[in-house]
């Protein structure tokens, strides 16, 4: 399921994803942790199922599986699997590849 997918990615480094900053308790600055993965893929679900309508000039829907096409939340999510997906792929690219620079193209090498 592509949440869990970047759940996963996410959750291998969650600090590089939540930056929260610091609250003023007692007037002392306390860091705010990144939230638990079960609280926030409950989130994540909460969003992609209850609030991922459309309407039509008849009607109102509601959207049963995946994301509507061209709503707000669905370039958000796929743009964000994408770019989680291509990160993970480069990373592993770049760790086995060999590169070639030739003259006006280039080329890589598995």
């Amino acid at each position: 399921m592509v949440v869990n997918f970047m759940l996963d990615l996410i959750y291998d480094n969650p600090e590089e994803f939540f930056n929260e900053g610091y609250n003023i308790v007692d007037e002392k600055e306390v860091l705010i942790k990144h939230p638990p993965r079960r609280i926030f893929m409950n989130f994540i679900n909460d969003v992609l199922l209850n609030f991922n309508n459309f309407s039509t000039i008849n009607n109102y829907y509601q959207q049963v599986q995946g994301l509507g096409m061209g709503s707000r939340l669905s370039s958000i999510i796929s743009n964000l699997y994408v770019w989680l997906m291509e990160k993970n792929l480069i990373i592993k690219i770049l760790k086995m590849a060999i590169f070639y620079f030739m003259p006006a193209t280039r080329m890589i090498s598995f």
